[in-house]
């Protein structure tokens, strides 16, 4: 993992940390938190009574630097992220200002692993799986 990968990751969790808290309790959130790519992510979106956000725009920055429309969250506050790159990726959204107030910025990071090499597995233990049948076939055939 290179530094700057590194510290990009540590930045992204010490927002999702700290964003909340100086927003009122208004926060956004990923299930799950890692995800292979390939995998469903679903962001939730909350208010500061813990209701829902609908019709909230939210954006994602993958780890290129390239930042791309997520979409809208629904009437449940929550939007699906399917990922198609490995690392880190920042999730965020903006509620408009109100009352005299400044537009709150939402943050959290999701870290997304490459997708699981499931081939290369199985082309070596199904070979192993069968010579061991076949040999204790043959010794109980040897037995009887």
């Amino acid at each position: 993992m290179s530094g700057a990968f590194a510290m990009h990751a540590f930045l992204l969790s010490i927002a999702a940390v700290l964003v909340p808290a100086a927003a009122c309790a208004q926060h956004l959130e990923v299930v799950p938190q890692h995800v292979a790519v390939g995998g469903d992510a679903v962001v939730h979106a909350f208010d500061a009574a813990a209701r829902p956000l609908a019709a909230l725009a939210v954006r994602v920055r993958d780890p290129g630097g390239t930042e791309h429309a997520l979409g809208v969250t629904d009437a449940a506050g929550t939007v699906r992220y399917r990922p198609s790159q490995a690392g880190a990726h920042s999730v965020r959204a903006e509620l408009a200002a109100s009352a005299g107030q400044p537009p709150v910025l939402l943050l959290v990071g999701l870290e997304v692993a490459p997708a699981p090499r499931r081939w290369a597995a199985a082309l070596f233990w199904v070979p192993v799986a069968l010579l061991l049948l076949w040999a204790q076939a043959r010794r109980r055939g040897a037995t009887e």
